[in-house]
């Protein structure tokens, strides 16, 4: 199948020993104690190459196909845990021991615990009611804005 200057002939039939040193695969093969140019060995390493060349482009076409689809399984579930933190904008966040939380980085699920404050007279309970709504309100915006970019994220990779 593939030409072959004189100078290489000599030398595949002297050094190599074989029988027909015209005869060469695509691939160099070489297996001890036999005649690769001999018939039957030649065909037989011919047919299984030719085999392996088409196995491998299947599983190759397989593979490039499948990116896509896993691409898109995994922006699906993105998409769902924005929407899922989409929902509890407005709420106040729990764990499941009910505990209050403050989400750092929700994307990879981490949180702090809300500081808890004991109270005595009204005026106090008042400040930290105050306070409680103003560490609340800073919590949602700072959440909002890491949705946001969260959500640019997605769209940037939904881009590419």
């Amino acid at each position: 199948l593939i030409s072959v200057s004189e100078s290489e002939l000599e030398i595949r039939r002297h050094v190599y020993r074989n029988a027909h040193p015209g005869r060469r695969h695509g691939l160099n093969v070489r297996i001890i104690f036999i005649d690769e140019s001999e018939s039957w060995y030649y065909e037989a390493m011919l047919v299984f190459q030719f085999y392996m060349a088409a196995v491998f482009a299947f599983m190759g076409s397989a593979l490039i196909s499948l990116v896509p689809v896993i691409v898109l399984h995994i922006m699906h579930g993105q998409y769902d845990i924005l929407g899922k933190h989409l929902a509890m904008l407005g709420h106040q966040h729990r764990d499941a021991a009910g505990n209050q939380i403050f989400y750092t980085n929700f994307e990879d699920n981490e949180y702090i615990m809300a500081p808890s404050q004991k109270t005595g007279t009204y005026r106090s309970k008042w400040n930290v009611l105050k306070n409680k709504w103003k560490l609340q309100r800073n919590y949602e915006h700072q959440y909002l804005k890491q949705m946001v970019m969260f959500h640019h994220k997605l769209l940037r990779i939904q881009d590419k």
